[in-house]
């Protein structure tokens, strides 16, 4: 094999080697902190819930509840999901918005949650630490975030209940 062909397949090799690899190590870095997620702790955990937020300061400055539903599938180290948020912004009328969660357990019990918003142009993120409970079919916590319709810092409860 002459010198410039070697060199083309050694490149051609690289050029698709080198991707995934970059792909699995950062999966697995992203990853570190999480534990392996046992099979009682997935089958209790994969699936609907549904439940309420329980916010300390809204538009106005005062408390307010909201209704939240989100649909989470597991895997061997990550818990990832799909919700939907309805916010009211009046007496009168709700934002709904939809959100992506990824995270994983820190323990056989406790579960982070990061989120944002599906809409790119909304500036809405932040961070969920909930308990799930010793029967799986609760998962109650605190979370912490921006609000894109509060334009500031957010936080309070998060109550779940399993539905499927």
């Amino acid at each position: 094999m002459s010198e410039p062909v070697f060199i083309a397949v050694i490149s051609g090799v690289f050029a698709i080697v080198a991707p995934i690899l970059t792909y699995v190590f950062t999966k697995l870095y992203k990853n570190r902190d999480f534990k392996v997620i046992s099979q009682s702790r997935k089958v209790a955990l994969d699936g609907s819930w549904s439940g309420d937020i329980f916010q300390t300061e809204g538009l106005d400055n005062q408390p307010l509840t909201y209704p939240v539903s989100i649909t989470l599938t597991v895997s061997k180290k990550e818990v990832i999901g799909t919700g939907e948020v309805d916010f009211p912004v009046s007496e009168v009328e709700n934002h709904a918005f939809n959100i992506s969660l990824t995270g994983g357990f820190l323990h056989e019990r406790f579960l982070k949650l990061d989120y944002k918003n599906t809409n790119l142009a909304a500036v809405q993120f932040g961070s969920s630490l909930l308990t799930l409970s010793s029967d799986g079919t609760k998962l109650n916590g605190r979370f912490l975030g921006y609000g894109a319709k509060t334009e500031r810092l957010v936080f309070g409860e998060i109550k779940l209940q399993k539905k499927t």
